[in-house]
């Protein structure tokens, strides 16, 4: 639970004209002042200078604070269920605990207004614990074997209400080794149990409309009974569950291999119990009678049947509204910000003003920049690396990532506040408590990497919304209207949404995009629209987005030792789609964009810069380097001291990877790099030996251009860094030039080159 000193968040985070935007903030019952701006960028690496521009709204004014709080971890709600019992009850579940220690975790509750009536916890050291409370009394009985971290168990736990004694029974599902089967039976008067209108809760307890003792785990098929059970007498409930349970005495039984691409929980009694699940828990995971035989949960869902909770699980802050906005009809497109200002203190919630297809008047802007918010979602807060590195604590890695660093991370205020309150929840680079994989990313909470003064750790560097915002007071500086447009939007909308646009400019890291995407992309290239990726790293990840919460998305990465899944546990579940990265189904980032990742690092000790290639003195690609005099550029900026720096892309020709047949290769950085600047998965398999960037032949980012079927034609500039670079001097540099260049020839119509490519 966090008071994070002011911050908040916009709902919808993408907001057409004439739409409304809530907003949602915490200032911890102090006085604050609210305005809207729009976002220009950071004028330098000063958190002071964030260049904005006030609009007019009916927020602007002094509010008094609401102090609101964060609690995470989910959990499974069904409400309604009549648990009274003069008799007594029995639970059946099927658990996998993936944390054990600290603190009592509760598998199973029910509760009332009168409290909680029964639960099946484990406690610190990992034993069962069935707590009970009846007419006469509480208490509680406590299993004599602890279970073992990581395995699956079946569990029966059991109280006769008539002759005052309870057990519970567990078993190891795997059957190896025999001695952790194990009974524990006490004697405990606790009487008949008051449960109307009872909830149950799964994987937490429910106390005053809140959630606590979170299970950290898997969860499959749990089940009440009304009635007591006899400890010789369990075979019906040890064995594999059925599509039902045969016996007649069943209050709820919960299928979690049902719906697995929402958030319900279903109900297979017959009684139609049906729950809600709470915060996101991990689905389509699986359980404890995975047969090996499939891949795809759609195909053996009950493989897959179980649910992973995790007690840092963040989807929705659920905070009170505080500001509402309605966006004016003649608000041009672009990114804004809800200002908030306290005591000296600055924070800006972002939000973007965008185009749809069904405006009444088309834009009449000729550029559409795309936002890469399905990125920033995977980058939110960014706990766990960072904190791995500087204590040197990944168990689970093979090799030391230092390699990649020649200094100390940089971390600032909001990297701490990240670090100090986990409860905001993750991106795709976080693990859980537990250490399993972050697989869901949500803008509906405080995203406090999402602001224009943030740099990153690695880097000290401006990066995603923070340096993608230099291209937004570039255009403005060059006078070149446009639109913003983010992946959001454009995910949902497809085709449609760029029919009226000439160039497309991708800043400066779209590593996350889903199938939508890339098909919407590939349209627009080959109905003759013109592409500048100005960053690197691009289409890696496949990425997908709920139906049904479209402020949630989903990737699930490989077998990597720092962020992959588990193995076989690579289909999303809001999708059923195959995941990992698009290369595993032959959609290479370089049939999109001629491109793909070659290297990254975070070297401190060396700029990089690039050297022009001979195709770029040849008479149809010479105009990209009009007014840049010298054959060596790039050797400055706000990241790294380089245009070409972090993560770089090159144009690789590895078989079965992918790229256009003919694509002209303008310049490069290869040899100017430091050492630490690495060599990726992609560029290893063609040498034996680690790949360092003052050696290698495949560290080095270049920039490209080719032209699609129709006349569109694609340029990449192939490094994360080039937007840091654009605002050196007040843009009076090679950078800011060869964009301009590039963009202006890309907008005149009469200024169409005959293409030999």
């Amino acid at each position: 639970m966090a008071n994070l000193k002011l911050t908040g968040y916009a709902d919808p985070l993408s907001v057409k004209r004439s739409e409304t935007v809530r907003f949602y903030v915490n200032s911890e019952d102090r006085e604050y002042v609210a305005s809207i701006v729009r976002l220009m960028g950071p004028s330098d690496l000063d958190r002071d200078k964030v260049v904005d521009e006030r609009v007019a709204s009916s927020i602007d004014g002094s509010y008094n604070g609401v102090a609101q709080k964060l609690i995470a971890g989910s959990c499974g709600i069904v409400d309604g269920l009549d648990l009274s019992s003069a008799r007594g009850f029995t639970v059946r579940v099927w658990l996998r605990p993936m944390y054990i220690g600290e603190e009592i975790q509760t598998v199973l509750s029910a509760s009332n207004e009168d409290g909680v009536i029964y639960a099946l916890k484990v406690d610190e050291t990992g034993c069962l614990v069935l707590s009970v409370a009846g007419s006469e009394g509480t208490a509680e009985i406590v299993g004599d074997q602890p279970l073992i971290q990581g395995e699956w168990y079946g569990a029966v736990a059991s109280y006769d209400a008539e002759v005052g004694r309870a057990f519970v029974h567990q078993w190891l599902v795997s059957g190896w080794p025999s001695e952790t089967t194990c009974s524990t039976a006490k004697r405990m008067r606790c009487g008949c149990l008051n449960g109307t209108d009872a909830r149950l809760t799964v994987a937490a307890v429910s106390k005053d409309s809140r959630f606590g003792e979170h299970f950290d785990g898997r969860i499959y098929r749990p089940t009440i009974f009304s009635g007591p059970s006899k400890i010789d007498n369990m075979a019906d409930l040890i064995e594999r569950p059925g599509a039902r349970s045969s016996r007649s005495d069943v209050i709820g039984e919960w299928d979690f291999s049902l719906e697995m691409d929402s958030d319900l929980i279903i109900d297979v009694s017959g009684r139609d119990s049906h729950g809600r699940l709470h915060q996101v828990p991990a689905r389509a995971v699986k359980g404890p009678f995975y047969s090996y035989r499939e891949l795809d949960w759609r195909q053996a869902p009950d493989d897959y049947g179980a649910i992973h909770f995790h007690s840092d699980d963040m989807q929705d802050a659920g905070w009170v509204e505080t500001h509402a906005w309605e966006v004016p009809r003649d608000l041009p497109s672009g990114v804004y910000a809800l200002k908030l200002e306290i005591e000296g203190r600055v924070d800006w919630v972002p939000f973007f003003v965008v185009p749809s297809t069904r405006d009444e008047a088309k834009p009449k802007a000729k550029i559409a920049v795309l936002y890469s918010t399905f990125n920033y979602l995977a980058y939110t807060h960014f706990h766990s690396i960072p904190r791995f590195i500087m204590t040197n604590h990944m168990p689970w890695l093979p090799f030391d990532i230092k390699w990649n660093f020649d200094h100390d991370l940089y971390i600032d205020e909001q990297q701490q506040e990240a670090f100090d309150h986990l409860e905001m929840g993750g991106g795709f680079y976080d693990r859980h408590r537990d250490l399993s994989a972050v697989m869901y990313s949500s803008t509906r909470r405080p995203l406090l990497n999402w602001r224009p003064d943030v740099k990153f750790c690695h880097t000290n560097a401006p990066q995603h919304l923070a340096e993608d915002i230099y291209l937004e007071l570039w255009l403005r500086h060059e006078g070149l209207e446009h639109d913003a447009l983010t992946e959001h939007v454009l995910h949902e909308e497809g085709s449609d949404l760029l029919r009226c646009y000439d160039t497309l400019i991708i800043p400066s890291h779209p590593e996350y995009w889903s199938d939508q995407l890339l098909t919407t992309l590939h349209d627009f290239q080959f109905q003759g629209g013109n592409v500048m990726l100005l960053g690197a790293n691009e289409f890696s990840w496949v990425t997908s987005v709920d139906k049904n919460r479209p402020w949630l998305v989903e990737c699930r990465k490989g077998l990597s030792p720092m962020y992959g899944v588990e193995q076989a546990e690579l289909h999303h579940s809001t999708t059923g789609e195959p995941g990992a990265d698009w290369t595993l189904r032959a959609r290479s980032p370089g049939l999109a964009c001629g491109m793909d990742i070659c290297a990254l690092g975070w070297p401190e000790s060396k700029a990089a810069n690039y050297n022009r290639l001979p195709e770029s003195y040849e008479s149809e690609f010479s105009f990209v380097f009009d007014g840049v005099d010298q054959s060596k550029f790039g050797d400055f900026g706000y990241g790294q001291n380089s245009a070409a720096g972090h993560e770089i892309s090159s144009v690789f020709s590895g078989a079965g990877y992918g790229r256009p047949v003919r694509i002209a290769r303008l310049a490069t950085s290869q040899g100017t790099h430091a050492r630490s600047m690495r060599g990726t998965h992609y560029a290893y398999m063609a040498e034996d030996n680690p790949v360092e960037g003052n050696r290698s032949p495949l560290v080095g980012a270049d920039i490209a251009m080719f032209e699609s079927p129709n006349g569109g034609r694609t340029f990449h500039v192939g490094s994360i860094h080039w937007l840091n670079s654009i605002a050196w001097n007040d843009f009076d540099n090679d950078i800011a030039r060869i964009t301009g260049n590039v963009l202006r020839a890309f907008l005149d119509e009469g200024g169409a080159r005959e293409s030999s490519l």
